[in-house]
């Protein structure tokens, strides 16, 4: 494994993207197996090492400017309601306000066994976002038992708007769900612009 390597995988690490940020992890963890060293042992001796890494660092004389705020989102401004539906096993259809027929979308194989649920569950959100003039995101969010433990990962929504309700989209194992959240973010921000937060 390179220092080039190595950096790259660190940015994936860093992504908002769940399914980029796992792949930098795993790529990392075979990089440091190839070299005889486990990820867990460079990570321990990083930490053990701060002191001397701290001291490396060059000293930031130059005063910063705070960072500009964040732009406020655009309106939601769409007129009439989306629908989402589940056209034939194992997929669902994206439809604009308005059309007869939309962007049609093979699920991954674990959630294709559900897609009418998450055709529903999908089309909820959106109409929650139109009737509530509130864009959204699609966010994966550990579930945890009360000794800390996650038990199931869902994709949900989450609105702009404060005082909203997410809508779950559906739960499943997480990579399972950083699967679907990857295709579905990417597909409902194209078809749904003025909906989606991006």
């Amino acid at each position: 494994m390179d220092k080039p390597a190595l950096e790259k995988m660190l940015k994936m690490t860093d992504s908002d993207s769940e399914t980029d940020a796992i792949m930098g992890l795993r790529g990392m963890q075979g990089g440091f197996r190839a070299e005889g060293v486990t990820l867990t042992e460079a990570v321990l001796f990083a930490f053990e090492n701060l002191a001397v890494m701290k001291q490396r660092r060059p000293a930031i004389t130059i005063e910063q400017a705070a960072p500009p705020p964040p732009a406020a989102a655009k309106p939601v401004t769409t007129t009439g309601m989306p629908n989402c539906r589940m056209p034939k096993p194992g997929c669902i259809e994206l439809i604009a306000p308005g059309a007869a027929s939309g962007t049609v979308i093979p699920l991954p194989p674990s959630a294709a066994e559900e897609a009418a649920h998450i055709a529903d569950h999908l089309k909820d959100a959106l109409v929650a976002a139109v009737i509530n003039k509130s864009r959204f995101k699609l966010k994966v969010f550990d579930v945890k038992n009360n000794r800390g433990e996650v038990v199931e990962t869902a994709l949900q929504a989450e609105y702009d708007r404060d005082g909203m309700a997410v809508v779950r989209v559906w739960t499943n194992v997480k990579g399972e769900v950083a699967n679907l959240a990857a295709l579905l973010r990417k597909s409902v921000a194209q078809v749904y612009p003025d909906l989606y937060l991006t």
